[in-house]
């Protein structure tokens, strides 16, 4: 399994100015998955020579501008500009649906894609070789998820922008490799994953390789990201990474 980071950005600072950028993560296995496709993701992904015409399935966590404003775009690719009727979408009520508060997706880019799935927390999608798990997040955002992707043996979990909640743990506990968007301040605990979160996180889910991004502006302009991810791979013994702009890594090639 590959994971291309295009952003590594979080927050409403950081995604305004571009002192990261916003993207999202793109995730290649026997699918070709993008989760949480925000500002420049299909720009991103021109540098990174990743077509979003090989798409095969978009997972958005919540309805937060840093994490979907590319999805309407990105469904297009996915389909040739609606050309083909091909590829799944899946996010939660705000996403896709939306209600009095959240604008969803339009009616016409629901009609685009060949499943455009609604989830919440407890559910299970399958199909085409790949099972993804969701979770429950503790977020500004009432309805966010989390997701448990399986698929070629590997199982890649995405905890989304969430503070501590004991479901979410459950969900993930074992998985191969954990994603957490990490802030940090002052009473951030309760929704967001700040360090002390995140080494909760990590030692009861007990993954093999732990991946830092969304940091916003207080981790990039005090350049903590190495500094949080060194603390937390010594404290918890696992492999912490804080990941660039446009960095992959490869899970096979670290792991048998």
């Amino acid at each position: 399994m590959r994971i291309t980071f295009l952003g590594t950005g979080g927050g409403r600072y950081v995604t305004y100015r571009q002192v990261r950028r916003t993207g999202g993560i793109w995730v290649e296995g026997r699918l070709n998955v993008l989760i949480d496709p925000g500002p420049g993701s299909v720009r991103a992904m021109r540098e990174v020579e990743k077509n979003p015409e090989k798409l095969d399935v978009i997972l958005a966590s919540h309805a937060h501008i840093d994490h979907v404003t590319d999805l309407p775009v990105t469904i297009e690719g996915m389909t040739l500009g609606g050309r083909r009727k091909r590829g799944v979408v899946i996010g939660p009520k705000s996403v896709i649906s939306g209600d009095e508060e959240f604008v969803g997706l339009s009616k016409y880019h629901r009609g685009l894609p060949k499943r455009v799935i609604e989830v919440k927390p407890g559910d299970m999608v399958e199909f085409d070789e790949i099972k993804i798990h969701v979770s429950p997040t503790v977020h500004t955002e009432p309805f966010g998820v989390g997701y448990r992707v399986e698929m070629g043996g590997v199982s890649l979990s995405y905890l989304g922008d969430t503070g501590y909640e004991p479901g979410a743990s459950r969900v993930h506990r074992g998985t191969d490799i954990l994603i957490l968007n990490l802030e940090v301040g002052r009473d951030l605990d309760n929704m967001f994953t700040s360090p002390s979160v995140a080494r909760r996180y990590i030692e009861e889910i007990e993954p093999k390789l732990v991946l830092l991004t969304h940091f916003g502006m207080a981790v990039t302009v005090k350049r903590l990201d190495e500094k949080i991810a060194r603390e937390l791979k010594e404290e918890t013994g696992v492999e912490v990474r804080a990941m660039k702009d446009l960095e992959t890594v490869e899970y096979g090639t670290l792991f048998a």
